[in-house]
């Protein structure tokens, strides 16, 4: 039969090829045989415009480019299944040849598909040319020799034309391959990344948990892991919402998710992170700021973590053992108003780069190949990755390096200044007008001083233990005292014992210590100093550290902004009893209450049956059972009760993507709010929802 020259055993024997008239009707296939058929029924065509078209395809421009070029591929489903399906009209007859192939059989099997499906349109376009041949001669006979040699003539030309199609359609194969193996690639790829990255955060997680188990009885110490376990977290929270929003990566499409965020903390959360690969591999990693004016920002804190983390990765990874790693961050002058110019840069002494290869280390895919980077795992993605991220955020990135000596990658970031404001009468409301700063780098006591300077606070600096203690000896009217850990001449230890020896008044004594929290901590009481500040220096860390040696650490509250969930009262809708009881349980520690129902109409009715002043918002799931969250928002936005259209609705939900957000506004909601639920971030929203 003419389609036993259609059989392959290409992929696996998993490929299935069918002529069809030009109507669509089945009249071979290579799965006649078979008892379950791959495209069952006569018509063909019916059957491929019911299958679902993926990759910008359709049933429509298939047809088109059919009818046009008389080849077409397109990638399609039918029952679950992805096929890749090539369409090519035969010469001189209005049958289709259809050749179905299972896409997870492509890239199992490549070279087999690509040589199979190039023999058989080979022998289809032999086949067909013998069996026209056979024809005209026997028309040739009948006819004149003028005759005979037209037909000659024409006969070549059809000739050249079947091999210009054989062409075609071979070509058309392996870019059909192609797609393919590059689908497959680019899914390896960023299964291999996300795993990396997936890791890196859990390690910190599983890490601190277990100090924290080991160091339950030590409060401060509590408090600290705590911290880093929720910075941590959120890290990985942010890379699963990524891993999940598959639609974002397929399409190269990625938003940002702009909020308020202090530098500080976005450092802090950095260092938290990478700080455990450093001291793997014994390297001294410091963090240092440059006249940092601006603390709060506007800007999305995953991307710029993501930004800095794989910065910093390769830092780690490629500086030899015992290396220095510096992470540095400038504001530089500033160009227009409402924003700040910043300069991240990451600096180390490691293995650098040639010339030729840093003109292409932003390209997808490259690493450079030598002895000693090969050692080193990666896929060649971070950089491309850092890149795109970089030019989403509006900002550039750039390289300096040399074989031998290092690299430094500087990005430049223009961000939105924050409307958060820092609580400027802290200072006087303390009574802090001066400080004595201690440390043998006169860069961070200059840096320091400025910084204060802006506050009203003079700032008095020595680069020597000795120098502090003749200080002291001649003027100690200090409100504060700050004194780094490390110095050369006189240890920080040995300073704070012999300062306190010759302060008259009482007054907060505070470390500095650009090395692992954990490190320091241990040796605090040995010492006469009742706080530790980590570098950088930032002016808000110093005002929570201040406040809570001020107040004690369980009075002292968040200066900037008081609790606003104190005295609330909520309704909220919530159909998992688990989250049901931890939000009841979190709002009761910031004095809030709060009814709770398990679906949307529960919700509905509590609220058309509440008086105007019982609740001060309400905080609304989406997935639940009999009624959703959307259609909840919009029964009460049509309610005929008194706040219907003015009370606060709050989407407190797992559905945490950007369409989502959308969708929950688009409902009637005034906010969104991600779970797992963060107080602070639930506190800011309510503030904002309710104006105060």
């Amino acid at each position: 039969m003419i389609i036993d020259r259609y059989h392959t055993d290409a992929f696996s024997g998993q490929s299935t090829a069918y002529v069809m008239n030009r109507t669509g009707t089945k009249l071979y296939s290579t799965d006649s045989e078979q008892e379950n058929q791959v495209f069952e029924g006569r018509n063909i065509y019916s059957i491929l415009e019911d299958m679902t078209y993926t990759h910008d395809n359709s049933y429509e421009s298939c047809m088109k480019a059919l009818e046009e070029s008389g080849n077409s591929i397109a990638n399609a489903s039918l029952d679950g299944t992805e096929y890749y399906l090539c369409l090519h009209r035969m010469i001189d007859t209005d049958w289709v040849l259809l050749l179905a192939i299972p896409a997870q059989y492509v890239a199992t099997n490549t070279q087999i598909l690509v040589d199979s499906v190039v023999r058989t349109l080979v022998f289809a376009g032999f086949g067909l040319a013998v069996i026209f041949l056979i024809i005209l001669m026997i028309t040739m006979r009948m006819q004149q020799q003028e005759q005979l040699y037209q037909k000659e003539q024409e006969n070549s030309a059809k000739l050249e034309i079947s091999r210009q199609e054989a062409e075609q359609s071979k070509h058309a194969a392996e870019e059909a391959f192609k797609v393919a193996e590059a689908a497959n690639n680019s899914k390896s790829s960023f299964l291999s990344n996300m795993s990396h990255d997936i890791r890196t955060p859990m390690n910190a997680i599983v890490g601190f948990a277990d100090l924290l188990e080991r160091d339950a009885d030590d409060p401060q110490k509590v408090r600290e892991y705590t911290k880093k376990i929720k910075s941590s977290g959120q890290h990985l929270l942010g890379l699963i919402n990524d891993v999940l929003d598959m639609s974002k990566i397929e399409s190269g499409k990625t938003n940002l998710n702009l909020s308020d965020e202090k530098i500080a903390d976005i450092l802090d959360g950095t260092e938290t992170i990478i700080r455990p690969q450093m001291r793997e591999k014994r390297h001294l990693f410091e963090v240092l700021t440059h006249d940092i004016r601006h603390e709060n920002i506007v800007v999305d804190k995953l991307r710029l973590n993501q930004i800095l983390l794989n910065l910093l990765s390769n830092a780690c990874k490629y500086t030899p053992d015992g290396g220095h790693i510096v992470l540095s961050v400038t504001e530089l002058p500033q160009r227009r108003p409402q924003f700040v110019s910043l300069r991240f840069a990451v600096q180390d002494n490691g293995y650098g780069m040639t010339e030729e290869y840093a003109a292409m280390i932003f390209d997808t895919f490259t690493r450079e190949e030598n002895s000693v980077t090969n050692k080193v795992q990666g896929t060649g993605l971070g950089m491309a990755i850092t890149k795109s991220l970089v030019k989403l955020m509006g900002g550039q990135i750039s390289v300096k390096t040399q074989k031998g000596n290092g690299s430094v990658f500087t990005v430049d970031l223009e961000l939105q200044i924050s409307d958060a404001e820092d609580n400027r009468n802290f200072w006087k409301q303390n009574h802090i007008e001066r400080i004595l700063v201690v440390d043998d780098s006169e860069a961070v006591c200059s840096d320091i001083a400025r910084s204060m300077e802006r506050y009203g606070v003079q700032v008095t600096y020595v680069l020597s233990g000795e120098e502090a203690i003749q200080i002291v000896t001649d003027d100690n009217d200090f409100d504060a005292v700050l004194i780094d850990w490390y110095m050369t001449s006189m240890s920080g230890r040995q300073t704070a014992i012999e300062l306190r020896k010759r302060m008259n008044r009482e007054c907060p004594f505070i470390l500095l210590t650009s090395y692992d929290f954990n490190d320091t901590i241990n040796k605090l009481e040995e010492t006469s100093t009742d706080g530790l500040l980590s570098k950088p220096f930032f002016v808000s860390k110093l005002r929570t550290t201040l406040d809570e040696i001020l107040h004690g650490p369980e009075q002292a509250e968040d200066t900037e902004k008081s609790n606003v969930l104190n005295g609330l009262h909520f309704l909220a809708a919530e159909d998992n009893e688990l989250n049901a009881e931890i939000l009841e349980e979190l709002l009761k520690t910031v004095g809030a209450t709060v009814d709770i129902y398990e679906n949307g109409q529960l919700v509905v009715d509590a609220f058309e049956k509440s008086s105007p002043e019982q609740y001060a918002a309400i905080l609304m799931d989406v997935q639940m059972p009999v009624m959703n969250g959307l259609e909840a928002a919009k029964a009460i936005r049509s309610s005929v009760h008194p706040l219907a259209v003015t009370i606060p609705i709050i989407a407190m939900t797992a559905n945490a993507f950007s369409e989502d957000i959308h969708n929950c506004l688009s409902a009637g909601m005034n906010a969104h709010v991600p779970k797992p639920v963060d107080m602070t971030g639930l506190e800011q929203t309510v503030r904002r929802v309710l104006g105060l």
